[in-house]
């Protein structure tokens, strides 16, 4: 069973932007962050 006491909906709306945009660049950019903030939780 999933947990989700600790989801940080706010990656959510990265994932959301990512998806849209299909570039990190300018998901990062859309999102007001540098590439590496934007990468940072896919590896986490």
């Amino acid at each position: 069973m999933l947990n989700f006491n600790h989801l940080d909906l706010n990656l959510l709306i990265a994932l959301d932007a990512l998806m849209t945009k299909k570039n990190v660049s300018k998901t990062a950019e859309k999102l007001f962050v540098d590439q590496l903030a934007m990468s940072l939780p896919s590896i986490v």
